[in-house]
């Protein structure tokens, strides 16, 4: 069940102090901490900082247990909460930490959050604990018959949002390292998670690497990049125990919508009819703008362009990509991502990334670094790439160039590195 929005003077020591003191809340490979220990180091905390109302403190490089702590000690407490990923460098935490936006007299403390910064320097997005958690379920009871896997860095909107899960309803989190994949996989199998949140690109590596399957998987959420038909098809015969469930969420806007029937897209009913409290509307260049009930307002409707295309067939809505990562080939508009699609459907590739290069001529090539199973890519392969292409795209969505690779970064967000790094 979802309850309406906490009050603005709700903070993380009130929410865990109506949980079962005794149960777990949060684990590591070396530590164990209960509600009734979490809360106790809280404490600590503020009388250890008396003057704490009046500072603005800035959680950056901590690890992931001494950062939930902090957390819970300082909403509330503090004025205002800066939370920057660990993977930001050091010069840019500094900058955001220098170059606060104005602080608007609230009683409730403010939660500053960075946006990826995939186009540019990073900027901060001003939350409070109610427009965080005002999607989130709240049902303590049902709440401890959850483990979740924390795989995002917590200082990541996709990770907050897995955290204050666990706080809202009591669920144990079980702490990783994202810095190293098979460490994470053999803690998440160790701790025995039966939830789990990642991005679609994790999730394909969680499934080629197959030991999750060892997991009593019950909810498996996925979030931040599109999410296509094959995977969910993976998902739903890998895990049949399982609720799937793709978020629709950004930093700036929060959390959107969700979607629970099996398919890609979402219904063009939560356009036409809304969701919730969320409105949508798709302008006439196919952007998908979103209007949630506690965000900044962007235009004089409300509403925020959240830089994705779509495209309705039927009584459905499908992703296309982000506007930005267009690739222009001869005045055609190509999304990598729908070429990406195309390409894994072909059981010989593991993965694949799809780019634009230069060309004096037509402005952009297609071109995808494909990492095949198996034995490395050979011309065999490439000709069944491009018939398969050919047969499935248009002509100038076909790649110029296929180049195998031996694989392709994730960015700490998990998400797909475009960059070609």
């Amino acid at each position: 069940m979802y309850a309406s929005p906490p009050d603005n003077s709700l903070n993380l020591l009130d929410v865990l102090g109506a949980l079962p003191q005794k149960r777990p809340l949060l684990h590591t490979g070396n530590e164990s901490l209960s509600i009734a220990d979490v809360v106790a180091r809280a404490l600590a905390l503020r009388a250890a900082h008396a003057d704490g109302g009046d500072n603005v403190r800035v959680l950056y490089g901590l690890a992931p247990l001494d950062l939930l702590v902090q957390l819970v000690a300082w909403d509330g407490f503090c004025r205002r909460l800066v939370l920057l990923p660990s993977s930001l460098a050091p010069h840019i935490a500094m900058q955001l930490s220098a170059e606060l936006p104005p602080n608007p007299d609230t009683a409730s403390t403010q939660w500053l959050l960075a946006t990826s910064g995939t186009t540019g320097l990073p900027k901060l997005i001003v939350h409070t604990l109610a427009s965080l958690s005002r999607s989130l379920k709240r049902d303590p009871q049902a709440g401890g018959n959850y483990r979740w896997g924390l795989v995002y860095d917590p200082c990541r909107f996709a990770g907050l949002q897995v955290v204050l899960q666990g706080f809202f309803s009591g669920s144990e989190l079980v702490l990783t390292s994202p810095e190293n994949f098979d460490e994470q996989v053999d803690t998440l199998v160790a701790n025995d998670i039966n939830a789990l949140s990642a991005t679609p690109t994790l999730w394909r590596k969680f499934v080629m690497d197959g030991r999750l399957s060892k997991c009593p998987l019950r909810q498996l959420t996925l979030g931040g990049e599109i999410v296509d038909q094959k995977l969910l098809d993976h998902l739903r015969r890998n895990f049949p125990a399982a609720r799937i469930t793709h978020i629709y969420a950004s930093t700036e806007a929060g959390v959107g919508f969700a979607v629970t029937d099996g398919r890609a897209g979402f219904p063009l009913a939560f356009v036409t009819e809304g969701i919730g409290c969320t409105k949508l509307r798709i302008d006439d260049r196919g952007h998908l703008w979103l209007r949630p009930p506690m965000s900044p307002t962007i235009d004089q409707e409300g509403y925020i362009d959240t830089g994705d295309r779509v495209e309705v067939r039927g009584d459905r809505v499908y992703f296309l990509g982000r506007y930005n990562g267009v690739i222009n080939v001869g005045g055609n508009k190509v999304h990598p991502e729908r070429v990406e699609e195309v390409l894994r459907e072909l059981p010989q590739i593991l993965e694949v990334r799809v780019s634009g290069k230069k060309n004096p001529l037509i402005g952009e090539l297609v071109v995808a670094d494909v990492v095949p199973r198996g034995a490395p890519g050979d011309e065999t392969l490439r000709r069944d790439i491009l018939s398969h292409c050919r047969r499935h795209l248009e002509p100038w969505q076909v790649p110029a160039m296929v180049r195998f690779v031996p694989q392709i970064g994730i960015l700490p967000a998990g998400k797909l590195n475009r960059t070609g790094a």
